[in-house]
């Protein structure tokens, strides 16, 4: 293993990087449990070696203070020895340091089949790009039909044959070696926003919210009113909006959708006003998204959730049409219209995609353990756990290919991944999610967040199957099955482990 340092780069400014090495031990030369008994049995020897003090020394100086432990793990067939980080001082991302591992025999890694031989890359400028796009065009839930046709151009342009379900959910296939156990990835083009509830006597529009979002972050925003006669601009107020009309009641009113409205810049000075302007209830409400893209790399919008997910995906599938990546099955790319009301992918799936991956947001929020920084992998949100072994597996990628992760569960949260569930659809799911700080709000985001999400989303698609029977709904009997044992843990702490250095 070697570490090649960035020019101009001091040790003390080295940021976290994760070391990786694949051991061949010939888990295709032979059967399924011989293999397993000589990866276990090597891991052992490994974890033994990882508690001695003079080996942790080897890994970083010689008194051993740039580094942590490393953890190992078994993914595809190969041993990985993970999170060896060197103290980081500097920003939470930068120029990362590149592990050279040693060649893996392809004949003996089930990793490199079907897969990719060399790292993966992501396109910035094109990932923002399309998020930009994205947030250009209004689509909360009801009235997505110009984002799903956005979509589906581009999806077209990228090679992939579009099917549009009759509201407009888009899926589109991505020809693999084998049809079946078919992967998908979805995310959701609809947004929050709100629709007329009534026309008030005072010319204003109350309002009721699509979606659930709060009304304190509606206070202020600009927003465009689509009528039957085209489109007006207003501006969501309190109700007692001027300060030197209500002085400290301006801060003591109460707050809720029933104490906003909206004020069109039009002339509407009551209901007869609005009626001759085409304004009537039901009308959508679009929430202007207010977009800034720092050079830091943090971006800055109302409705990342979910226009940074769909970016998210167009990136991942335009890197892997520009790297000619293979995969061993079709993937499918699922965008749906209705995540923010509960519908989502309840109508999209088809019996051929055995695993559902959804691309949402995170909540980075005191209590959660969601970053805006590398991959969050959620484990469970208020609908339940999310698959065992797709979650496994996806977290081992990341520690396999060097992806910032960390791990979290949402109690008031749901996503595209439950509805399918919900509406019967027999498939395994996990929700990958880059960190949002105050979600359905103002919301913001990092750029190495929406990356990494990307690059994990190639790689999954281009690992090997493991459970094979997932190729049919059902079957006869236990042949294939998957296990949940769990070994004992190992403790090999001791008293000096405990001690600082």
């Amino acid at each position: 293993m070697a570490w090649n340092q960035p020019a101009g780069l001091q040790r003390r400014q080295w940021p976290a990087v994760v070391g990786i090495a694949k051991l061949d031990v010939g888990a295709q030369r032979a059967d399924p449990d011989t293999s397993n008994r000589r990866i276990s049995t090597l891991a052992q020897l490994i974890r033994e070696l990882l508690h001695r003090k003079k080996f942790l020394h080897a890994l970083g100086d010689r008194r051993g203070r740039y580094t942590q432990k490393p953890t190992l793990t078994i993914s595809c067939g190969a041993l990985v020895l993970s999170q060896f980080r060197l103290q980081s001082r500097g920003a939470p991302f930068g120029n990362l340091l590149s592990a050279a591992a040693p060649k893996v025999d392809a004949s003996a890694s089930s990793c490199d089949k079907g897969g990719m031989s060399s790292a993966i890359s992501i396109d910035p400028h094109y990932l923002v790009a399309r998020l930009k796009a994205l947030l250009a065009i209004p689509s909360p839930t009801g009235f997505t039909d110009e984002a799903v046709r956005h979509t589906a151009r581009e999806l077209e342009r990228l090679g992939l044959e579009v099917v549009l379900t009759r509201r407009g959910a888009i899926r589109a296939r991505r020809p693999g070696a084998a049809r079946r156990p078919a992967r998908g990835i979805v995310s959701h083009l609809d947004t929050l926003g709100a629709q007329i509830k009534l026309l008030k006597p005072n010319g204003r529009l109350e309002l009721v919210p699509i979606g659930h979002w709060s009304a304190r972050f509606a206070e202020g925003a600009r927003a465009s009113i689509f009528s039957v006669k085209g489109t007006y601009r207003g501006s969501i107020l309190p109700l007692k909006a001027s300060g030197h009309t209500f002085n400290e009641e301006v801060d003591t009113q109460p707050s809720g959708w029933r104490h906003v409205e909206l004020r069109v810049d039009a002339l509407a000075r009551n209901q007869h006003d609005l009626t001759q302007l085409g304004i009537d209830v039901g009308d959508i409400v679009a929430i202007d998204p207010a977009p800034e893209f720092l050079e830091n790399g943090f971006i800055v919008s109302r409705h990342l959730d979910d226009k940074a997910g769909v970016a998210v995906m167009l990136a991942a599938l335009e890197a892997m049409n520009r790297e000619k990546v293979e995969t061993p099955v079709d993937t499918y790319w699922l965008f749906t219209i209705g995540e923010e009301v509960g519908v989502g992918a309840s109508a999209v799936v088809t019996p051929d995609i055995a695993s559902l991956v959804a691309v949402d947001n995170g909540t980075t929020a005191p209590g959660q353990n969601s970053s805006e920084f590398g991959v969050t992998l959620v484990m469970a949100d208020q609908t339940g756990p999310f698959d065992y072994h797709l979650c496994k597996k996806l977290f081992e990628l990341c520690g396999a290919n060097g992806i910032r992760v960390q791990k979290d569960v949402f109690r008031y949260y749901r996503s595209d991944a439950a509805s399918a569930v919900e509406a019967g659809h027999d498939v395994r799911t996990a929700l990958l999610a880059f960190g949002v700080d105050a979600s359905h709000g103002y919301e913001r985001i990092h750029l190495h967040a929406l990356i990494s999400v990307a690059k994990l989303v190639v790689h999954y698609l281009a690992s090997q199957i493991e459970i094979e029977r997932d190729a049919e709904e059902t079957a006869v009997g236990l042949k294939g099955f998957t296990h949940q044992k769990v070994p004992e843990a190992e403790q090999a702490l001791t008293p000096e482990d405990g001690q600082e250095s």
